[in-house]
């Protein structure tokens, strides 16, 4: 007698479904990747737009007003500020604190307006600022650079390189006096 087995034993149901949970973990790990890597480009793209923002306002009015004497900083608690006069003595101040979780840049242009950046999943570096201004006969030469730590996944990957030099906000100005 011939029997005809056309069903599925209990042993390749198991299999297939075993196989079938691992294929489903590996997807679910690759979409969760995939959306912490849009997460942090989001956020990256955000910051490096402010970045650019506070070189180009802040660099401008370094270049077109100079820069007369030093550029004076001061650090209390989690904020330091840099204060410094044009040739005209107009009084120019730049802010860098962190603040409820928040790195906060501000610069108080000129005594007439004043422009906030609000810096998330990053950390503005307050109390490590460099400061230099030379004067070389009649031209000031002068950078300011601010250390950015991010914490996206890029930078955590290793330890102590949560510094990418392209997220410094570097603040470099030559002027005429």
């Amino acid at each position: 007698m011939k029997l005809n087995n056309k069903g599925v034993t209990l042993i390749e149901l198991l299999v297939s479904v075993v196989l079938l949970t691992v294929v489903m973990g590996f997807m679910y790990k690759l979409l969760l990747d995939i959306t912490n890597m849009q997460n942090n480009d989001f956020f990256a793209s955000n910051n490096q737009l402010k970045r650019n923002e506070i070189i180009k306002t802040i660099q401008k009015d370094l270049t077109k007003n100079g820069v007369e004497g030093t550029i004076v900083k001061s650090t209390s608690g989690t904020k330091t500020t840099l204060t410094y006069s044009d040739k005209n003595d107009k009084a120019y101040v730049i802010t860098v604190q962190n603040k409820n979780n928040q790195s906060i840049l501000e610069y108080n242009s000129n005594n007439e307006k004043t422009y906030k950046w609000v810096m998330t999943d990053c950390t503005l570096d307050y109390s490590n600022i460099m400061v230099a201004n030379e004067l070389h006969r009649d031209i000031t030469i002068g950078n300011i650079h601010i250390n950015v730590y991010t914490d996206n996944d890029a930078n955590s990957n290793c330890t102590n390189c949560k510094n990418n030099l392209i997220d410094d906000i570097d603040l470099r100005f030559i002027s005429n006096n």
